[in-house]
């Protein structure tokens, strides 16, 4: 997209239909003639260097602009100035010309973006594709289907805005048709669930979010997005946080690191408490017999007050709690990047029960 050339940038003559400038020949087809008079008022526009004024006025235009001879100008200007080697890229325009014209009228919006280079197309899928699904889901899915141009990344992110623009229509039925196409496994699905979540919140708080996440099906998905919606839990109220960690810690579908970095968190101000809550959580559904959260409460508490340390070690019954804190402390031991006040301690104390 664009921004207003510096001072010191040349004049830059939008050509007209008797061709393309052989300077830059290489260039998408400009504005013909009958564009001329609205490709002309938007490199006006452009040159204007104040940011907020220049973003108005190219809102006024477009919002003035209905027909499709004059917003296929407005596109092929704006790349054409995008481009140019002597302009500056800003998205602010590019973004509102797709924003107000999604909002108005999907399908020429879609329209446009079908007779855009591949360089607009993907970017500007993603503007659109929000809106688009938020009106008619089922048109935007079978567009983003046959839209072969985009790939990767932008691919991605025209599903994310469809995604997010479905669930604003129906969140139920937007989370099942996210789950059936975006996989637990793959890297996409955090930024889906971190993007997903946030809007859930933004529309219905943290309550709406719990009974979100309750209804999702159990399985690997859903022990995926424990750990985002216990992220979000824990900085918009830490309270609730731990009522509902509380609450799911017997659950096979509880992500076991989420319980980690709470209690982690938890250590660095009374490891006494955080060591109590390791020892008390309900077995690992996925580490039988692991007591999760141990190796930090205890490294915590030894880097603090080793003998307050050993004294609880030792009220401890002799069997799977003391081995479990052992077996912690031995294997962070031999992670080479564990800061020498944090090991020196544990070694101490493992020498010492010998």
């Amino acid at each position: 997209p664009f921004a207003a050339p510096s001072k010191a940038a040349a004049p830059l003559t939008i050509p007209t239909a008797s061709g393309v400038s052989p300077a830059r020949g290489n260039l998408p087809a400009v504005p013909a003639a009958a564009y001329d008079r609205i490709a002309q008022q938007c490199r006006a526009i452009f040159a204007i260097e104040d940011a907020a004024k220049r973003k108005a006025a190219f809102e006024t235009l477009v919002r003035a602009t209905t027909d499709v001879t004059g917003l296929k100008a407005i596109v092929e200007t704006m790349l054409w100035l995008s481009l140019a080697s002597d302009h500056v890229s800003d998205p602010a325009e590019f973004d509102s010309f797709w924003d107000i014209l999604a909002k108005r009228d999907v399908n020429t919006a879609v329209s446009l973006i079908e007779s855009c280079p591949v360089l607009w197309h993907t970017d500007a899928a993603s503007k659109v594709m929000r809106e688009w699904a938020a009106k008619d889901p089922l048109a935007a899915m079978r567009w983003l289907q046959g839209a072969e141009r985009l790939t990767g990344h932008s691919l991605d992110e025209a599903t994310l805005s469809l995604i997010r623009g479905y669930a604003s229509r129906d969140l139920k039925a937007a989370t099942a048709y996210a789950l059936s196409i975006v996989k637990p496994d793959e890297g996409f699905f955090n930024r889906v669930s971190t993007e997903l979540t946030g809007d859930i919140v933004q529309k219905s708080g943290t309550e709406g979010l719990l009974a979100w996440f309750a209804a999702l099906p159990e399985g690997p998905a859903k022990q995926e997005i424990f750990n985002i919606v216990g992220a979000r839990l824990g900085k918009l109220n830490p309270t609730q946080m731990r009522q509902w960690l509380d609450a799911e810690a017997g659950n096979s579908h509880r992500n076991d690191e989420t319980y980690r970095v709470f209690i982690a968190q938890m250590a660095k101000t009374d490891p006494r408490a955080a060591m109590d809550y390791a020892l008390n959580l309900p077995p690992s559904p996925h580490q039988p017999g692991a007591f999760v959260g141990v190796g930090s409460a205890s490294f915590e508490w030894l880097a603090r007050d080793r003998a307050a340390f050993a004294n609880y070690y030792q009220s401890l019954p002799v069997g799977v709690q003391r081995e479990a804190i052992v077996k912690a402390l031995q294997e962070a031991l031999n992670d080479p990047d564990l800061p020498i006040k944090k090991g020196l301690p544990a070694l101490w104390f493992i020498e010492g029960l010998r």
